[in-house]
């Protein structure tokens, strides 16, 4: 078994930031992650705007690999980690596991 971090380890600047832009805002500026988390909600494509920075990532981490399934735990990247496996001609299987059961972020 294996963790990786999705924006670290398969992104491409500037998500490769994103869990250090994430720390940051949810501790010193908490109202502002919260305007920020409010208006993503707006239906924005994940496919669109994390997609090209991490697909190629995804892909090469399957490679590399060679997983048997994939477990998930990141909204945003869980239809992407989907169409990389399907890529692969050999891909993980992709599972889902939710974490925040009070309300899902819709993406």
């Amino acid at each position: 078994m294996r963790l990786v971090d999705a924006y670290v380890e398969c992104g491409r600047f500037p998500v490769t930031r994103f869990p250090w832009a994430y720390a940051q805002l949810s501790r010193h500026h908490p109202r502002l992650w919260s305007l920020i988390y409010s208006g993503s909600q707006c239906g924005v494509d994940p496919g669109h705007v994390v997609g090209p920075f991490v697909r190629n990532g995804f892909r090469r981490l399957f490679r590399q690999e060679r997983p048997d399934f994939v477990i998930s735990t990141l909204p945003v990247v869980n239809g992407l980690l989907a169409q990389a496996a399907r890529a692969e001609k050999h891909g993980p299987r992709v599972e889902v596991v939710l974490t925040d059961w009070h309300s899902v972020h819709p993406v």
